[in-house]
């Protein structure tokens, strides 16, 4: 067998340019190097350079290996014997799968977020101090693809990661002085891209992105100019086991992982179906017609003045703002209306396609010491960065919320209202789920639509119904509080009494989403937002989460009625 090897090594060398395969060997090498030292590299190259320096048998490593096994999206470091880095060791898998298996309680401890409180301490951070970069010299030449040689195929590329950390590996550099005004203006952060230019804004990093050609793997909300948000943060597991940790609750349905902690009793949520997006979808609801507008802009819908869509949602927004640089500084009483499957924009550049798109930043549900389940965010995140939806399944009025399964068509109208249900769960305690008195309560929004034609004062509005409990039993009849809407200039509107006809339950007690488990609170970090995205038709919006506030690594993420 050595033999055949030694003889097909000799005709490989002797058909090659061995000048020429060195060459660009070391250009790899450097390459390589550079990349990890600024930590840009990908996870396929990280792979690679480990695979490099364990072949090659480095006298460095004889004695103690250091080896990098890819996991999720963190790279975990551990530190091997001689014999578990051998060639023959590594080509059975022996060693290292039982190595693995023995340290992948540590993986779990080292990777995870499980702070209890609404905001982690500074050590519970990660925080990846940039090494000294090379620094990009800016010589004048009009911006065109060779200025971003790094970009990826597509935007896919950076799920696992924060969002923030997309420009950097992509080989910009972000630079933050608070203290110096010279260069980056007010905010002290400006942005290097790869060719040496300067952006010290989102509308220049707009223009930057269009001008490259980048806009569409790169997008303006990977990029933020406040000094207080680190893109390198992320939030990081203490000391101490985890009894549960599962890197996926969504098992593959969402883009970017929903990781579960518990280090508390080891209970897991009670069972339900995730499911990523509201069901029926809204054009199979409305039974009005499905967009009132389309665009056909080509610039990405960057220009406000020129998008139909764009001018839908200010007619209704007054002095408001619609998406400024993809993202929502505050509410819009009158809903947000997307670019829809109709309008002929791209829709990897347009930039007002946002929830549609999904899940994008790392979330983690975990288990709290007196609020049950919460949910927190792994890494930084800006002001008006869209989180996710409330998912779950449109239920009629007349139609039990323990048994949405039967569905009829539902007619059209023109208000929509949240009110917020609590129900417990009911049926016996199971051992690996949560018991039902430590169970927190369930927010189920409820849609109705009252007769009145107010399209143009859309409200939302939260109402909150109570349940009590009697026995081991969750309690079947639900009493709820007058509903109230304001419009956006305070005064209130008429109350209408709403049949059975006319109102629909966004029921999540069985199936629904990571947002099932946000709490309420009285300093939330969330704000609702009616989002139009399948339909244009008022009855049925996308509920959708945005930050009201920059946001932490480690902050429980939490909302208000």
């Amino acid at each position: 067998m050595m033999e055949f090897e030694t003889e097909q090594a000799r005709s490989f060398w002797e058909e090659v340019d061995v000048d020429g395969v060195f060459d660009d060997l070391l250009k790899r090498l450097h390459h390589l190097r550079y990349a990890i030292t600024h930590n840009t590299a990908t996870d396929q190259e990280y792979v690679q350079a480990m695979k490099i320096i364990l072949e090659s048998e480095l006298t460095s490593l004889r004695s103690e290996g250091i080896q990098e096994v890819l996991i999720d999206e963190d790279i975990l470091t551990v530190t091997v014997s001689e014999a578990q880095c051998s060639p023959e060791s590594l080509r059975n898998g022996v060693e290292t799968d039982n190595f693995l298996q023995k340290d992948s309680t540590r993986l779990c401890r080292d990777r995870e977020s499980s702070s209890d409180h609404s905001q982690t301490s500074a050590a519970s951070f990660c925080s990846e101090e940039p090494r000294s970069p090379v620094h990009l010299v800016y010589h004048p030449h009009d911006c065109s693809a060779a200025c971003v040689p790094q970009l990826p195929a597509h935007a896919d590329r950076f799920l696992g990661h924060s969002p923030l950390r997309a420009p950097m590996l992509c080989q910009f550099q972000r630079h933050c002085d608070p203290h110096d005004d010279s260069d980056a203006q007010d905010t002290g952060v400006l942005y290097k891209a790869p060719c040496g230019r300067s952006l010290h804004s989102l509308e220049e990093v707009l223009q930057f992105l269009l001008q490259s050609e980048s806009l569409g793997v790169l997008q303006p909300d990977n990029f933020s100019f406040d000094p207080q948000i680190v893109p390198e943060n992320c939030a990081r597991a203490p000391a101490s086991a985890a009894l549960l940790l599962e890197r996926d609750l969504s098992r593959g349905i969402e883009p970017v992982p929903v990781s579960l902690f518990n280090e508390l009793d080891g209970t897991r949520p009670k069972e339900f179906r995730y499911r990523k997006e509201r069901w029926p979808h809204g054009c199979f609801l409305s039974a009005a017609p499905l967009f009132s507008v389309c665009c056909d802009c080509t610039d990405g819908c960057a220009d406000a003045r020129s998008c139909a869509c764009v001018q839908q949602t200010l007619r209704g927004a007054g002095e408001q703002q619609a998406y400024r640089h993809q993202r929502l500084s505050a509410p819009l009483s009158a809903g947000l209306f997307e670019c829809g499957p109709w309008c002929s924009c791209a829709r990897s550049r347009c930039q007002n396609r946002v929830v549609q798109k999904g899940l994008r930043v790392r979330l983690q549900v975990f288990r709290t010491p007196d609020r049950g389940w919460a949910v927190r965010c792994r890494d930084d995140l800006d002001k008006g960065t869209f989180v996710c939806i409330y998912a779950g399944v449109v239920l009629r009025q007349q139609q039990s919320v323990e048994e949405p399964a039967e569905r009829e068509p539902l007619v059209s109208d023109d208000e929509v209202e949240v009110v917020e249900e609590w129900t417990l769960p009911a049926g016996p305690m199971e051992t690996v789920t949560e018991p039902l008195d430590c169970s927190p309560p369930l927010y189920v929004p409820v849609i109705q639509s009252p007769l009145a034609q107010l399209k143009d004062q859309q409200q939302l509005g939260i109402s909150s119904l109570d349940c009590s409990q009697n026995g081991s039993e969750a309690c079947e009849e639900i009493v709820s509080k007058k509903p109230r809407l304001s419009e956006s200039n305070g005064r209130s509107q008429p109350q209408h009494k709403h049949t059975p006809e006319q109102m629909y339950y966004l029921d999540a007690s069985k199936e629904g989403n990571v947002a099932r488990f946000f709490n309420h609170s009285y300093e939330p970090n969330l704000f609702l937002q009616n989002v139009f995205t399948d339909t244009h038709d008022p009855q049925f919006p996308l509920v959708a989460f945005f930050t009201s506030r920059s946001v932490k690594a480690g902050t429980e993420l939490s909302w208000s009625m």
